[in-house]
């Protein structure tokens, strides 16, 4: 009785996993679901072909790889959303290349303002100050 109580309390926690991953990142909550069904369906397949007569899968094996399956991203529960979703990745790599360039630009400028402000100021030192 107390394994079939941690199975249900497994069972529950994989859907609580799942769930939150979904929530989060609709497209790894569409992974999450197809995982499964996809490692029962390679798992019962290998286990029809019976590739070697001493491993044979019983169901609890069944049971062991479809948790396994979905667990298996359950570490992205706490990874920062910036770097779970794809193109928040891609648009923060983007966006901190642009805040480099948009800093050199103003130094840039800065340094022309100087100039000019330096030329009004004299403007026989213009060839120095260029």
């Amino acid at each position: 009785m107390a394994q079939n109580n941690i199975t249900k309390q497994l069972d529950i926690f994989s859907k609580v996993i799942a769930h939150i991953l979904s929530v989060r990142s609709p497209h790894t909550g569409c992974h999450i679901s197809r995982v499964p069904i996809l490692a029962d369906m390679i798992a019962r397949a290998v286990g029809q072909e019976q590739i070697s007569k001493k491993q044979k899968f019983s169901e609890d094996d069944y049971y062991k790889i479809a948790i396994a399956a979905k667990l298996h991203d359950c570490g992205k529960t706490t990874t920062p959303d910036y770097l779970l979703e794809k193109s928040t990745k891609l648009e923060c790599v983007r966006n901190r290349i642009h805040e480099i360039r948009n800093r050199f630009e103003i130094l840039r400028r800065d340094a022309e303002i100087a100039c000019l402000k330096h030329i009004i100021a004299d403007p026989q030192s213009k060839p120095q100050a260029q």
